[in-house]
């Protein structure tokens, strides 16, 4: 994940932590309606990433398959982020998302420590093996912007400002 991609998407989770703050209320309405809601804010994304797809495709531009796959782009990568964000949300009640994002992270890697050798030696999993991880990254970037977003609420609140756990 490249600084570019990182700093949109913590900025991107500040924002979308948003609502959440104003109304606390709203972090624990039915998993169903806040999956709906974020399916349909991703959808222009996902039309973007089909655009961008077609256009991509049909001029015969050059891909790097290293860095998002054949048929991957950033805007799905966008479009996918606050689903998977919300799903967390289901768990949000017994673990916070630095600790999610925590967990998340160190599985990746021990997934990327056992499973690289047997990737690399098969050159079509590579392609999708490159975009999990990078995705996996990208993920707990979300959690961690919005947890993130909620310490410093607390703080400005007058709340006490604690570490991120």
């Amino acid at each position: 994940m490249d600084l570019g991609v990182g700093s949109f998407v913590f900025s991107a989770g500040i924002v979308a932590a948003k609502p959440f703050l104003k109304r606390p209320e709203n972090r624990f309405k039915p998993l169903g309606g806040q999956l709906i809601n974020a399916c349909k804010h991703a959808f222009p994304l996902f039309v973007l990433g089909f655009a961008r797809l077609i256009a991509v495709k049909g001029v015969d531009y050059q891909e790097h398959v290293s860095e998002y796959g054949v048929h991957w782009n950033f805007f799905f990568t966008l479009a996918f982020l606050p689903i998977f964000v919300t799903l967390c949300r289901a768990v949000e009640r017994y673990a916070r998302f630095a600790v999610l994002g925590l967990v998340i992270i160190v599985g990746k890697e021990q997934i990327v420590k056992c499973a690289t050798p047997m990737i690399l030696s098969c050159s079509h999993l590579f392609v999708h093996y490159s975009l999990s991880v990078s995705f996996i990254e990208i993920w707990t970037s979300g959690l961690y912007s919005e947890c993130t977003t909620n310490k410093f609420n607390q703080r400005q609140q007058g709340g006490n400002f604690q570490l991120l756990w």
